[in-house]
């Protein structure tokens, strides 16, 4: 109530009611950055208070737009202010989704062909993942095909872009190599024989004297004389 009172003592009063307008709220969703970097998001929603709301993260310049970009991962209080100045505030976390990590294995080129092959595996980051050798273009498959002897870097890339990179060396399985013995036909028959002995390679052995039928063992018999070219293959095909 306020009274008021002249030099007479004459006395008038009223009521007078004092309101309050009500404050902010804000609520804030999160968008996780990716690979580690600052390209995280946080959009505010504010309500109530008074006029237009104005947004801030963690005190620096207030703005209209409710969205605040490239941020890095961690912790942000993000702050509504209406056109009398009354906050509110709440704290936002943005994640990370780190980037993928890729493991691999590779088989030997055989003899030295283009016929070695490396296959890669990806774990964490956002699947699905595609893969790449020596920056050439993505594909789904994991196993790259074909390949030479030598070094090789595959690259993995996650749904979100991220890559990460492992070197792999595809290894040289030499050919075998062979030595012959022989015992001559006597009197012109075919009774001669061959015996040869394989070393090197890959795997068991076999041998041939025609190059198109192969026998384990490494002896021939029943040859008549003549000359011939003893093969020897190992299990990846080499010879």
């Amino acid at each position: 109530t306020l009274v008021v009172k002249d030099a007479n003592n004459c006395i008038n009063k009223a009521v007078v009611v004092i309101t309050s307008s009500p404050a902010p709220l804000i609520t804030a969703i999160p968008a996780a950055a990716t690979c580690s970097q600052s390209n995280g998001t946080i959009t505010a929603f504010g309500s109530g208070g008074t006029g237009a709301l104005q947004y801030s993260i963690n005190g620096n310049i207030f703005q209209a737009s409710t969205v605040f970009n490239n941020l890095t991962p961690g912790a942000y209080t993000v702050v509504v202010r209406d056109a009398n100045g009354c906050t509110a505030s709440m704290v936002v976390t943005v994640g990370n989704s780190a980037a993928p990590t890729v493991t691999a294995v590779s088989t030997p080129a055989a003899c030295g062909n283009i016929n070695g092959t490396i296959t890669a595996d990806g774990t964490g980051g956002i699947s699905p993942y595609q893969y790449s050798i020596n920056s050439g273009a993505f594909q789904s498959g994991n196993t790259f095909f074909g390949l030479a002897p030598g070094n090789y870097t595959i690259i993995i890339k996650d749904f979100a872009g991220c890559t990460s990179t492992i070197s792999v060396t595809v290894a040289s399985t030499n050919g075998p190599a062979v030595t012959v013995s022989s015992a001559s036909s006597s009197c012109g028959t075919s009774n001669g024989t061959i015996t040869a002995s394989g070393s090197g390679g890959s795997g068991s052995l076999q041998y041939s004297i025609d190059g198109i039928t192969y026998q384990a063992s490494n002896i021939f018999t029943g040859l008549a004389p003549g000359n011939y070219v003893v093969y020897v293959r190992d299990f990846t095909g080499c010879i």
